[in-house]
């Protein structure tokens, strides 16, 4: 008896193995197929399996097109049911077709769900799906979300692959509509992601190719700390066609851009120039990131508002399962997040806090006649309400704000009773306030609805003060005060509606439209002179009224896959721009197409037009630079751009290599009349500027190369970028600020054991272009010894170049409750001596000369974590 249960067990376990061999098993197509019963008697015949339908099932009309080539059942089946609407699946040993018209009609038949990570319950973006023994690919949104109409079969099997490499498979059994949720593993528990079965050829897809640049909080961990901190901006910076300016710029250049021409986002958010500490790193937390996507060509239609890239801040939603706590102190700041469950499953929160400690621990110490100061904040909070498993609902709150001040204070010695003292004091602040409701949710099987209302600002703010004091014998003779300030802002109001529908298995289509409301201040200044002993008081005020401009814009796009090689995506834009005085409507096609060749190579190319209703002032000093935003006006139009790409890259699984070229023309850009500068006593802000064109063009090379316990990551690209303005530099075509021709990075990364980690960076850049004085006479005015400088041909001298190596070791040990991490990094490990701005002065000798002024040298630091769990 217990010989016949064994043998039953068996035949059970082996039913299973037999049916998916049968699905497995290859033959040849001699010709094109266009009759269902004539392909599944050839089917029968090559490969010896029954195969069952009802005789009524397909019509003397019905027509099918399979093309002749090699085959196996499942791809054969696939097709076959796709195009006559069936169905098949396996009983016993025999393949049985049915219709499935009727339920097609009554919108059954459909696959849909999300993707989560097993220990937090975060989504995961941009996870790949596979089907076994499938011809078609698919891919989660940012959300995690996805659609997979009208599967063929009944039973199968999917394998989900996440941007990090972790990858789980999981068996499906559907007769009806269907959410399901795919949990993934955490990378940590993955020491090697091994693609086996009829999954390998899957496994490099066309979705890859392209310039997106995909990095998630893992990424973000994974990248050598700058000064103890994990930062987003400074993680891109490695990547090729991604550069910051000279050390100590604000903003991201990209591919011949500038920083207003980045549209910078968080959780669809706009924000404006997000920088702290003069543009060092970001005010992200990295505790609170869950991805970060940049996009550097290949706008979809959705993205606009910017002419050079997208980059978008995706937060984190929160822990559902458990409390997380991460606690750290570097060299810069104090760092502290927290996110969890507020009810198990439904509700979470995300809280972080960052703070530099400089004034409060340095500035006290240092002597009255000289003090400075210097510290910044950024705050961050999320409430996330999960109705079920496909409608989230999140409101979140965003505030940053640094501050910079000099004082001084002179006094001269007593003489005959008179003492005189002279205090000045100059400050510098800007920050960014958002505050936001965003839903986002699968309304349908196949409709995806993400939904914001938000409201952001910026301000900007600069003033200089100096008093005069003047006693004689205590009694005040002179106190006389000179206060000047300046201040611009920008708010907006915004509110934007995007839909997906996944029409079927090769095509997708997104639509949506949003509004922005905005209130510019371009510029406020005053001047206010006050007279103590002769209670005298002047002021004179400059200020602008508020320019007020309505935005808006709808879009629609296709994503196309007519086969498993290609791809095609195409959409068209359209936005406007109101103000009083003015109306502007700009129409802008993007087109895009991906092959994929043999041997897991793919091609790509894209072309994008896009428009910007913004503007950004950037003075042209050889000073610490000043950028502050302006509205497009009747006499500064909006800026706009055409970009044209071709590349191509290869993956496998240990390593993977891309190369792309672009070309790229700018139109209506902004620079500063020959000769003007922003800030200053005037209310006529617009003159102070002139528009003309720009040209941007080179290729991108990254490399990729993964070892058991090692990986190097490369990026180089070579550019030129040129600017043209009838009223600047007599009319000549001259080099763009930040025209480097070579830049390089290099990024090695070893685990050494399992609690070390070594990282060493080393990138190198070409100089930036900078306009300098090439002569000089003695000024004639009553400032003794003024020199009136005559300047050369614009940006036509440059910098030194810029390189710099980081070395970094972290050590991680788990404790009862808690990981604790020591961090020792060196920045700037050679003592580079880079160019912070040049000015002129004198040499060591005492001539005249250009000084170069270099901001950060070796700097050794060490950082403690903790992370509860």
């Amino acid at each position: 008896m217990l010989r016949y249960i064994h043998l039953l067990i068996g035949i059970l376990i082996a039913v299973p193995a037999l049916s998916q061999n049968m699905l497995d098993t290859h033959f040849y197509l001699q010709k094109r197929y266009t009759s269902p019963v004539e392909l599944l008697d050839s089917i029968q015949s090559k490969t010896s399996v029954n195969i069952s339908y009802p005789s009524t099932l397909f019509a003397t009309s019905s027509k099918i097109n399979i093309k002749k080539g090699k085959y196996n059942i499942s791809s054969c089946l696939d097709r076959l049911c796709i195009q006559s609407k069936c169905i098949y699946s396996i009983i016993e040993n025999t393949i049985v077709i049915k219709d499935n018209s009727k339920k097609v009609n009554t919108k059954q038949n459909q696959l849909y769900g999300k993707v989560i990570e097993d220990s937090t319950g975060e989504a995961i973006a941009y996870a790949y799906l596979f089907i076994d023994n499938g011809r078609q690919s698919y891919r989660a949104n940012r959300f995690g979300y996805f659609s997979i109409p009208k599967p063929p079969r009944k039973e199968f099997t999917i394998w989900c692959l996440s941007p990090n490499k972790s990858s789980t498979s999981i068996s499906v059994k559907y007769y009806t509509d269907s959410f399901i949720t795919i949990v993934l593993p955490q990378l940590k528990s993955i020491k090697k992601v091994t693609i086996k079965g009829s999954f390998k050829r899957d496994s490099s897809s066309i979705e890859d190719a392209g310039s997106d640049i995909i990095l998630t909080h893992h990424d973000l961990k994974s990248t050598p700390p700058f000064l103890g901190e994990y930062d987003a901006m400074n993680a891109l910076t490695y990547r090729s066609g991604v550069i910051k300016g000279t050390e100590g710029n604000n903003g991201l250049f990209i591919r011949g851009g500038s920083p207003d021409q980045n549209l910078i986002t968080m959780d669809g958010a706009i924000l404006y120039n997000p920088n702290h500490f003069f543009g060092l790193f970001s005010p992200f937390n990295a505790d609170a990131i869950q991805n970060v996507t940049l996009q550097k060509s290949n706008f979809s239609a959705e993205t606009g508002g910017r002419i050079s890239s997208h980059l978008a801040i995706d937060l984190k939603e929160g822990n559902t399962i458990k409390n997380n706590a991460h606690f750290s102190i570097s060299p810069l700041a104090i760092s502290a997040s927290a996110n969890g469950p507020i009810f198990r499953n439904k509700t979470t929160y995300l809280l972080t806090f960052r703070r530099s400690y400089f004034d409060l621990l340095v500035t006290p110490l240092l002597p009255e006649t000289n003090s400075l100061g210097f510290y910044f904040y950024d705050i961050n909070g999320k409430v996330t309400h999960r109705f079920n498993d496909r409608h989230t609902l999140s409101f979140g709150y965003f505030n940053f704000r640094d501050k910079a001040f000099n004082r001084t204070r002179f006094r001269t010695p007593e003489f005959d009773g008179m003492v005189r003292t002279e205090e000045s004091e100059q400050g510098l602040d800007w920050g960014n306030t958002m505050m936001q409701v965003k839903y986002k949710g699968q309304i349908s099987k196949r409709k995806f609805l993400e939904s914001i209302v938000y409201y952001t600002r910026f301000g900007y703010n600069n003033s200089v003060q100096f008093r005069l004091l003047e006693d004689s014998l205590g009694t005040k003779l002179v106190d006389d005060l000179n206060r000047y300030n300046f201040e611009s802002t920008i708010e907006t109001f915004a509110s934007n509606h995007h839909l997906t529908y996944w029409v079927n298995r090769t095509l997708d289509l997104k639509v949506g439209i949003g509004y922005f409301y905005h209130s510019f201040l371009p510029s406020n200044s005053s001047l206010t002179l006050s007279t103590g002993g002769s209670g005298g008081l002047n002021r004179s005020s400059f200020d602008n009224d508020p320019i007020f401009a309505n935005e808006t814009y709808g879009f629609v796009s296709l994503e196309y896959h007519p086969h498993k090689r290609v791809n095609v995506s195409t959409g068209f834009r359209l936005s406007s721009f109101h103000t009083p005085r003015v109306n502007y409507f700009n129409p802008q096609p993007r087109l895009s197409l991906k092959y994929q060749l043999r041997n897991q190579w793919n091609l790509f190319s894209s072309a994008t037009q896009t428009a910007q209703y913004l503007h950004f002032a950037t003075n042209n000093t050889i000073g610490i630079p000043l950028d502050l935003w302006l509205p497009a006006t009747d006499e500064l139009a909006p800026a706009t751009s055409n970009q044209f790409a071709l590349g191509i890259s290869k993956r496998k699984q240990s390593w993977q290599f891309s190369a792309e070229s672009y070309y790229k023309t700018l139109s209506q850009i902004i620079d500063y009349v020959e000769g003007e500068e922003y800030l200053g006593l005037s209310n006529s802000w617009e003159e102070k500027f002139v528009q003309g064109s720009g040209e941007s063009y080179g290729i991108d090379l990254n490399f990729e190369k993964n070892w058991n316990n090692s990986s190097i990551q490369g990026g180089y690209s070579w550019s030129k970028n040129t600017r043209q303005f009838d009223s600047i530099n007599q009319g000549e075509v001259y080099p763009f600020k930040y025209d480097r021709r070579h830049n390089f990075s290099l990024i090695y990364n070893r685990q050494l054991s399992e609690k070390w980690v070594l990282f060493a960076t080393f990138i190198y850049g070409s100089g930036s272009a900078v306009t300098l004085p090439i002569a000089r006479y003695p000024s004639a005015g009553s400032i003794s010894g003024g020199d009136i400088l005559i300047y050369g041909e614009r940006n036509a001298h440059r910098l030194r170049d810029y390189h710099r190596l980081d070395l970094s070791l972290s050590h991680t040990k788990q404790k009862k409750h808690f990981h604790r991490i020591w961090n020792i990094s060196i920045y700037n490990a050679l003592n580079r001596q880079n160019p912070f701005y040049i000015t002129p002065g004198l040499d060591d000798e005492g001539n005249r000369n250009f000084v170069q002024v270099s901001l950060l040298p070796f700097i050794p630091s060490v950082t403690y974590r903790i992370e509860f769990n």
